[in-house]
């Protein structure tokens, strides 16, 4: 093993966020719908929440949003699209309910453990570089028993320590003294290409299937055995 020290993203990375986020908005929007005395089919709700949710995020990715405005905006416009009713007070309480009830339908992806227990027995630091708010994060890491290889002080979540991906500053405050570093991540922009930049190597974790031309030194997976077959073999 040439790394002295792992790191991980956590959403699409070590646990499959689109799984999580469609079983969570679906158990939220059933309760939203129940008290509209709704009929409609949570299903077509989800399906164009969905289209909001990526139609909107780059208005959030450029900075002409903040999280918030992106929040209700997709809410409230599913809302309007089935001429339901919605208001800010409303999307933001849908929004608390999905962040408190999400890490409850957070699972690892297959394998990550047992790569997880064999880098810990190997001496190999390990640790999580994520955005997100500390509360959502910090309770999809619990849920995921993550602690029983991942020491606390070697998590670090961009709400709170005030850094955010894709900046480089956060995998520079990570990479603060000698030895090999190695960042495994589900995008390039927010994920390798900083990584890099920041003196770590890389490897993209192809988790939602994406077409992506990556620099000839980091390797592309999509699977933990081969991620096992790269890092132990």
């Amino acid at each position: 093993m040439k790394y002295t020290h792992v790191y991980f993203d956590l959403d699409n990375t070590l646990y499959d966020h689109e799984k999580a986020f469609h079983k969570t908005i679906l158990h939220c929007a059933e309760s939203m719908l129940h008290q509209k005395s709704s009929s409609l089919s949570v299903h077509k709700w989800f399906s164009v929440f969905k289209y909001h949710c990526d139609q909107f995020w780059e208005n959030y990715e450029k900075g002409e949003w903040s999280r918030q405005e992106y929040q209700v905006n997709r809410f409230c416009k599913t809302n309007e699209f089935f001429d339901l009713s919605c208001s800010k007070k409303e999307a933001l309480a849908f929004q608390e309910e999905y962040q408190s009830k999400v890490a409850s339908f957070a699972k690892l992806y297959n394998g990550s453990a047992s790569l997880l227990t064999l880098l810990k027995e190997k001496g190999i630091e390990l640790g999580i570089i994520t955005n997100g708010g500390k509360e959502t994060q910090t309770a999809k890491i619990e849920a995921l028993q993550l602690f029983q290889w991942i020491p606390r002080e070697n998590i670090f979540i961009s709400e709170a320590i005030g850094m955010e991906k894709p900046g480089t500053s956060i995998f520079h405050y990570v990479h603060d003294q000698s030895g090999r570093y190695l960042y495994i991540g589900d995008t390039f922009e927010h994920d390798i290409q900083p990584a890099l930049e920041a003196g770590f190597d890389a490897i993209y974790f192809n988790s939602r299937n994406e077409k992506v031309e990556l620099p000839n030194e980091v390797p592309e997976i999509d699977t933990y055995d081969e991620l096992m077959q790269l890092l132990v073999v």
